[in-house]
């Protein structure tokens, strides 16, 4: 906060780039309190028009607890990327949340937006919530097949964890045996 201030104090005007970095160290700190005062700087400032600064908002909020004012900047986006997509099914996941992140990849997916690696982490911590395995299977082996993404660990890490959950533990030696990291 102090290194903002001294920006503001010395008639530098913070970049976009300088309002991610704020906002990403706000939401690694858990520091709600001035992650609104920024969010409010970026209103007054007119910053809120960058997709990428209403996406830091949604996963600063969300991380710091406040997934209702995360989800209400989402709400408000007229346009949404796959970065803002995966901010707020990363979020629902995250806080528990396992069938409306579900519901929101699907969606994701309807209107055509292409999910990436973190999409798809947060759609299994959803699956994860409810044990499902077969939708599990699902989403991973469409994350190549369709959407031509490599799995990386935590993905393989869900997978094993859902298999074991739903106590097909044979499959989920099986998965491990044939990994190929």
């Amino acid at each position: 906060m102090s290194m903002f201030c001294e920006l503001q104090a010395s008639d530098l005007k913070p970049t976009d780039e300088t309002l991610l970095s704020i906002l990403s160290s706000c939401a690694l700190l858990g520091a709600l309190d001035l992650g609104r005062w920024i969010h409010e700087y970026v209103k007054k400032h007119g910053f809120d028009k960058y997709l990428k600064v209403k996406t830091a908002l949604i996963d600063m909020y969300a991380k710091c607890g406040s997934l209702d004012d995360g989800m209400m900047q989402f709400a408000n986006m007229s346009v949404r990327d796959t970065q803002a997509w995966s901010a707020v099914v990363m979020a629902y996941a995250t806080h528990g949340h396992g069938s409306k992140a579900i519901s929101l990849f699907e969606e994701m997916k309807r209107v055509r937006v292409q999910p990436d690696e973190i999409t798809f982490f947060g759609s299994f911590k959803g699956l994860q919530a409810h044990w499902l395995s077969k939708e599990g299977c699902e989403y991973f082996y469409s994350m190549s097949d369709k959407y031509g993404i490599i799995p990386g660990i935590k993905h393989y890490g869900c997978m094993v964890d859902l298999l074991s959950q739903a106590g097909r533990l044979d499959e989920a030696y099986k998965f491990i045996d044939g990994l190929p990291i």
